[in-house]
């Protein structure tokens, strides 16, 4: 079985304008193996560790674009 999760926090503005409501938080490569710890603390661990990218407005004009074509 394979299988994954998306693990979210408060949305960037640019992303908060767009619609959406919550951002996945992200881990750099260097701290993957770090995460698949067992004895690890996961809360105390993203607090440290995870990181917010700045999204571009473009996502907006883009979803914004679809939208507009998929109600036609």
């Amino acid at each position: 079985l394979r299988s994954y999760a998306i693990i979210t926090t408060e949305p960037t503005q640019q992303l908060l304008e767009a619609g959406h409501d919550r951002s996945p938080l992200f881990l750099q490569p260097n701290y993957w193996r770090d995460w698949l710890r067992v004895d690890l603390d996961p809360k105390k661990f993203l607090l440290n560790h995870s990181q917010k990218y700045h999204f571009e407005i473009q996502i907006e004009s883009q979803l914004k674009s679809y939208k507009s074509k998929a109600q036609k």
